[in-house]
């Protein structure tokens, strides 16, 4: 842009309207940070229509930084700096009496810039007019009036894209002191900066940008709220935009501060709504008339899970990333920055008041009805005026309620860290209990033992004395013995014919015994007949025998005789190839027998025996309806060992028969039937 475009039209100056002396009380009194006084020029831009706003800070040199200020707004012509501008206490508000959304009223934001610096410079246009001024104070007089000058320094980072508008207004201040700025506070700029704006009411783009270094880049970012929402516990909110930022449940206490059973979260807690939130306020103006306005305070109010960085790390892992600036309850009137930190207004004085943050805005503070209330710094208000009564009134409701549920909440925590202990305490009671009962139990169940095992001892004493005497019996003196039992039968025949020649002289109930001692007798002869008669049954000579035929004769002839009124014996399947063993009868014979035996003792009433073959074995089965395997034996292998029984017995039967049977190269096995019962399984491969 060439410097002929500004050619002079009008005045080559415009006076302002105040002293240098006035204006330099006033802007010094006005502003208490660079940063309020930044804030106030870019407010000038959001009056003036602006869509984007640029802010540069240059401090490449902090002694002598620069400070820019770009806006898109409507600018100013020449009448507009003679009539507004340089025109310090004219309210901007009367040219637009219904415009709610102009943040200025008094006039006085412009001496932002003489707080910062007694040099700057205005570039502005608009549709119509273009103009670039200047003001330098640094060699005024106290009772000089300043004056805007014309000027031909176009200069400055931002001005190539001033020029770009079509109108709007850059404002540069040279020499600005910002040697007192930190670090973290320059860091923390775009979040400051945001803070001073209510967003809900302010919509326009607003990016900073700081240099530090000549070779650094010009990179705008927007300035932004940075807010922890996922750290707090409760909050009012009658906007309905903050509450679903709001977590279900928070921590309240450091990681191991509480026992790790149970819950350390506690539900947030909510308020949608205050009761008198809104409504009509009647005051008297300076001349004593009554007037009324409506009021609504509205925004949000929240109050922290703790102070405490590990706590609030809990809650929010990213936390140790947001910018640290202190919990704040900002009040806001028309969208800008009015109070703050409303608390230093509350007063109160309960441990949890740094706990809160939020943002409210109270537009009636600054009605242009009412009295103008702001205190001479211009960053806060008289606290005796109704208006500002009525919002503590309202504001401290909702503090009371968000410290109480705070309070409450830890008190929950604390009843469930009382029950948890109550909860070990009676445990650990139980487990003492528990522990002396299974102790007594233990020594219960050892004494018994000791009288068991001193039991089987003597038990197996007696039965070891038993097997000795009964194993004894040779197998040699069985025929012997057979004809010795014959010839007692014949002699006790004869005795029991002679009871019969004085039959009628002998009572019924000898009669009675007489008979049943002739069928026993009977039985035994003919028994004993049988076998001496047929004496290869008992032989003890080994020769080659036909084990089916020799089971099933031997089943017929004998065991039906001997036992046909106690258990009905069934021979059911025969080989289908004969089974030759060279083996003694007497050894089968005895197999049998304690096979008969065994299933009479377990109470049997039927057996049957079934013998068949397959392509690889023999199989010989005993199956009996009796009362089955003992529930003192676990295992049922066991019946086989020398000396252990189920019945009455000895425990030899089964014993010798598996003995007598691997002596044959045969296997034998037993097994629970499922209807009950038991089966023994005699086998030979092929």
């Amino acid at each position: 842009m060439s410097n002929n475009q500004f050619e002079n039209k009008q005045s080559e100056s415009i006076p302002f309207n105040f002293t240098y002396y006035a204006l330099k009380l006033l802007g010094h009194n006005l502003y208490t940070n660079p940063w309020t006084a930044v804030s106030e020029l870019v407010a000038n831009g959001i009056d003036a229509k602006a869509k984007k706003i640029f802010l540069l800070i240059d401090l490449t040199d902090k002694l002598h930084a620069n400070i820019e200020i770009l806006d898109d707004g409507i600018g100013m012509d020449y009448n507009d700096l003679c009539n507004k501008y340089t025109l310090i206490g004219r309210n901007k508000r009367l040219d637009n009496p219904s415009d709610k959304s102009i943040l200025g009223r008094k006039g006085i934001g412009k001496l932002a810039a003489l707080y910062l610096t007694g040099s700057y410079f205005i570039y502005t246009k608009t549709t119509d007019d273009i103009g670039a001024w200047k003001i330098d104070v640094s060699d005024y007089k106290d009772s000089d009036i300043p004056c805007l000058m014309r000027t031909n320094n176009i200069s400055g980072k931002l001005i190539s894209l001033w020029e770009q508008f079509k109108s709007g207004t850059l404002l540069r201040l040279c020499n600005v002191d910002l040697r007192k700025i930190g670090e973290a506070r320059l860091r923390a700029l775009p979040v400051i900066l945001a803070d001073y704006y209510l967003s809900e009411i302010v919509h326009c783009d607003i990016r900073i940008c700081i240099i530090q270094n000549q070779e650094d880049e010009l990179k705008f970012i927007p300035i932004r709220k940075q807010i922890s929402f996922k750290t707090m516990f409760g909050m009012f909110d009658n906007t309905g935009n903050y509450l679903s930022k709001l977590p279900q449940s928070v921590y309240i206490t450091k990681q191991f501060e509480m026992p790790a059973a149970i819950d350390e979260k506690v539900s947030t807690y909510q308020i949608t709504k205050l009761d008198d939130e809104s409504g009509i306020i009647s005051m008297q103006n300076l001349i004593g008339e009554t007037i009324s306005a409506p009021y609504i305070m509205k925004g949000w109010i929240g109050i922290h899970s703790s102070l405490d960085r590990e706590v609030l790390k809990r809650n929010d892992e990213n936390y140790q990333n947001i910018i640290y600036h202190s919990n704040a309850l900002r009040l806001y009137v028309r969208g800008k920055l009015a109070v703050d930190n409303l608390m230093s207004y509350v007063g109160s004085t309960q441990a949890f008041s740094n706990y809160i943050e939020g943002e409210i805005s109270f537009d009636v503070l600054d009605d242009d009805n009412f009295e103008d209330i702001s205190t001479s710094s211009r960053e806060g208000f008289k606290k005796d005026d109704q208006r500002v009564k009525l919002l503590l009134d309202l504001v401290g409701k909702i503090i009371t309620k968000l410290i109480g549920a705070r309070i409450d909440a830890r008190e929950i925590l604390n009843q469930r860290k009382t029950n948890y202990e109550n909860k070990l305490h009676e445990e650990e009671k139980e487990k003492t209990a528990q522990a002396l009962s299974e102790a007594a139990n233990q020594l219960k169940e050892a004494i018994e033992d000791k009288e068991r095992a001193e039991k089987e001892v003597q038990t197996e004493r007696k039965r070891n004395d038993y097997i000795i005497g009964v194993s004894s019996v040779k197998e040699n003196n069985v025929l012997p013995s057979m004809h010795s039992i014959y010839n007692l039968s014949i002699s006790e025949k004869r005795k029991i014919a002679q009871f019969q020649k004085f039959w009628g002289q002998i009572p019924g109930g000898a009669r009675n015994i007489i008979e049943s001692l002739g069928e026993i007798n009977n039985q035994i002869l003919y028994i004993s007949k049988a076998i001496s008669k047929s004496n290869y049954l008992v032989e003890s000579a080994e020769r080659k025998v036909d084990v089916g035929d020799f089971i099933a004769e031997y089943l017929y002839r004998i065991a039906k005789k001997i036992y046909g009124s106690r258990i009905k014996i069934v021979v059911d399947d025969r080989f289908s190839n004969r089974l030759i063993l060279k083996t003694k009868t007497l050894i089968l014979t005895s197999i049998i027998e304690n096979l008969i035996g065994n299933a009479i003792k377990a109470q049997a009433t039927n057996l049957t025996i079934s013998m068949f073959d397959d392509e690889k074995q023999y199989m010989i089965v005993f199956t009996d309806n009796g009362k089955g395997l003992s529930p003192q034996i676990s295992n049922i292998e066991r019946i086989f060992e020398f000396g252990v029984t189920t019945t009455s017995g000895a425990g030899l039967g089964l014993y010798y028969s598996k003995l007598y049977i691997e002596q044959m190269d045969g296997m034998v096995s037993a097994q629970e039937n499922k209807n009950g019962g038991l089966s023994l399984i005699l086998s030979w491969k092929k």
